[in-house]
């Protein structure tokens, strides 16, 4: 099954990076990004959210370029701001893979009454043909590919009872999963090997999705997600992730689409701290509950439009 699991594997990793050699040389350092030995300026990223005066007209920015200076030489990386204002500041919150970032951007005043504005803006490093006068030339830019919200409860700042949610949750989970009385849909896409198919389960209750099962159908132990939603909302989410080192399974739980419990079984191998095929809390991380979110979305999304092509990324 791990050669299926590499063959698989690898034509997704050429897919994904044939145009990010440069990509290859981010990296973070003390919660800032380098590119090779240079630091990106933080008014690089910060260029990307909006103004404070509301405007949001910046897609993306030159990292370098061909001829003149790109954001990493430019005389001003950050459009010139009041005497005795901050210089523009940035968080890294979470990777999400593929040189996509999750970041909070933050501009500042020394007028008026707004002093700060902050924002959450997804950005992505990539590099892009350049059209000059004589040639094409790779050149690498930071670009925001969309915005975000907070995805996990706090734990001082919970305005329900999370054990009462819980118990619900599993009620919830008994009554629909597997359940063969409710309506049911599936959808297959064939995937890249011969006879290999994704299958992607529905199934409903009063006419609402109460659950999505996503399998490889080949080999149902690669990998497999299912989904569980109340009126529309998602409320919990478990993860069967396996590959050639490790094999995890998550389960996640939701409060208003943000988590506030994360629970991870090792099978086989565990880390130092775990029991083997033990659920264990740990806590939730940020770019897995966005992804878990992003990925519920696409299936909900897929059941709507049927776009077969873009869903799986398994599959061709």
């Amino acid at each position: 099954m791990f050669s299926r699991i590499y063959q698989i594997l690898g034509i997704v990793a050429l897919t994904g990076l044939a145009h990010s050699a440069q990509a290859e040389e981010l990296t973070i350092k003390k919660g800032q990004f380098y590119l090779g030995s240079n630091l990106i300026p933080p008014g690089c990223i910060v260029q990307l959210t909006p103004q404070l005066n509301g405007d949001d007209t910046t897609a993306s920015v030159f990292l370098d370029r061909p001829s003149f200076r790109g954001c990493l030489q430019a005389n001003e990386s950050f459009p010139p701001q009041e005497d005795g204002a901050a210089s523009p500041t940035y968080t890294i919150e979470a990777n999400l893979e593929g040189y996509n970032y999750l970041v909070t951007g933050c501009s500042y005043s020394s007028e008026g009454t707004l002093r700060k504005s902050c924002s959450n803006i997804r950005i992505r490093f990539e590099e892009r043909d350049y059209h000059s006068v004589n040639a094409a030339k790779k050149v690498m830019v930071v670009s925001k590919t969309g915005d975000w919200e907070p995805v996990l409860w706090p734990e001082n700042d919970r305005s329900f009872d999370s054990q009462a949610r819980i118990l619900h949750i599993r009620e919830r989970y008994r009554a629909v999963a597997g359940n063969q009385r409710l309506k049911t849909k599936t959808i297959k896409k064939k995937c890249v090997l011969p006879d290999d198919f994704i299958a992607v389960t529905y199934r409903f209750q009063n006419n609402e999705i109460s659950e999505i099962v996503e399998q490889y159908v080949e080999d149902p132990e690669l990998r497999s997600t299912s989904f569980y939603y109340e009126q529309g909302e998602l409320i919990f989410a478990y993860l069967d992730m396996a590959d050639p080192v490790t094999h995890e399974q998550h389960r996640l739980y939701f409060q208003n689409e943000k988590a506030f419990l994360c629970k991870v079984t090792h099978l086989g191998a565990a880390p130092e701290g775990f029991a083997v095929d033990v659920p264990t809390e740990v806590p939730c991380s940020t770019s897995l509950v966005l992804r878990t979110i992003d990925h519920s979305n696409d299936l909900l999304n897929l059941y709507q439009t049927k776009d077969l092509y873009s869903h799986a990324r398994w599959c061709q």
